[in-house]
């Protein structure tokens, strides 16, 4: 081996080695931050989306639930209660901690507060204790259809349906000795409502129950609970038809269940401060003033209603009578609900909350202090009104 076969590298090759795997390396970690940032982002818009989808099925249920009161659609006699679809247009959005506004909760834009009522919410339905006379199905054998319908046959010779105490696909035999079961045990002059007791029920002598069947609904107070059955005060007075849904209206309790959503800031300063102005603080949607889903900023409703022919329907934030509400356009303005110090700006875009009213844009100049850090994500829907 000859002399300069065995020299090296010089020192200015090494240099430039140096220097080119030091680009590539700063290349390759670029390349991975930003990677690691964008995964972090992604998980967050999928919480948000996750979030949003939690709440939307949320009020769905209670918007298609509203004015239920059971097969007979109306009240018993002597209650009564609010719209079953109610709120208010533009609220200010508060402090949770303080109940009242600040400074920095001033400058943003206001938002709807939403109160839906029923039965069979915050009521509890009584699970009648059929025996051997309604036997459930094996898992598995289908789906169910809403409350008190008489259901389809299939092609199976099964007849979905959803009875006053299970909800499952049963025989169409089965249903005959469902209503053969109600016709023998609630009549006028009996007074004992056989229970399942797989469940413990929250329940007590002061409580009240409601039956609603087709014919109407009625109050009953109960006399006394025993192994397996309760007994009312009196007797049933008339005869109780399928489909029955039995309710459980607690002590002290209004006669129906009442839902109100309304968004709220919230303190997520470390350790908590008591208020919510900080540029780490964040929003929430409150269901009946406990924290329900974080990140929601704004909550918007529309009403619709029918309008002329063709059965069009019209859509305003302040309806001249929410009776006449036939669906629910909500709209949520959803914010990631950590501060990400790796990114030192916002989103420049306009969010459209309320078409005739309210748009939000982050670095507006109220806002933009508090927004750095912050994604933000739009979500609507439009729900039926059903009852």
């Amino acid at each position: 081996m000859n002399k300069r076969a065995m020299q090296g590298f010089s020192l200015i090759e090494i240099m430039i080695a140096m220097v080119i795997s030091l680009i590539l390396m700063a290349g390759v970690l670029t390349i991975m931050s930003t990677s690691k940032r964008t995964y972090a982002i992604q998980g967050e818009f999928a919480y948000l989306q996750d979030g949003a989808r939690f709440i939307m099925e949320d009020v769905t249920f209670g918007a298609r639930m509203a004015g239920y009161f059971g097969c007979s659609g109306s009240l018993p006699e002597g209650v009564s209660m609010p719209s079953p679809i109610g709120g208010i247009d533009n609220k200010a959005i508060v402090d949770a901690t303080s109940n009242a506004s600040n400074s920095k909760l001033q400058d943003y834009p206001k938002s709807d507060v939403l109160t839906l009522s029923y039965f069979g919410g915050g009521q509890n339905r009584l699970e009648l204790n059929m025996g051997a006379v309604v036997t459930p199905p094996t898992s598995g054998s289908g789906g169910t259809t809403e409350e008190g319908a008489t259901g389809e046959t299939g092609e199976s010779g099964e007849t979905t349906t959803e009875t006053s105490s299970m909800s499952t696909t049963i025989t169409s035999a089965q249903i005959k000795a469902e209503k053969a079961f109600i016709a023998k045990t609630f009549t006028p002059t009996l007074n004992v409502i056989p229970i399942t007791s797989s469940s413990p029920l929250p329940i007590s002598g002061a409580d009240r129950l409601v039956f609603s069947d087709c014919s109407g609904s009625q109050f009953f107070d109960i006399g006394s609970i025993g192994s397996g059955q309760i007994t009312i005060s009196g007797q049933f007075g008339r005869q109780f038809g399928w489909p029955l849904d039995i309710f459980i209206v607690p002590t002290g309790s209004n006669n129906f269940s009442s839902v109100t959503y309304e968004v709220k800031a919230i303190d997520k300063s470390s350790p908590p401060n008591g208020n919510s102005t900080g540029a780490e603080d964040g929003f929430a949607l409150f269901k009946d003033d406990q924290l329900f889903v974080e990140g929601v900023q704004n909550f918007q409703v529309r009403y619709g209603k029918m309008s002329g022919a063709g059965n069009a329907i019209s859509y305003t934030s302040n309806p001249n009578s929410f009776g006449e509400t036939v669906s629910l356009r909500i709209t949520l303005l959803m914010r990631t609900p950590n501060k990400r110090y790796d990114i030192n700006d916002t989103e420049d875009k306009d969010f459209i909350l309320d078409p005739d009213l309210l748009a939000f844009n982050p670095v507006d100049a109220k806002y933009e202090s508090n927004e750095i850090g912050f994604r933000h994500r739009l979500f609507s829907s439009t729900i039926n009104v059903r009852n």
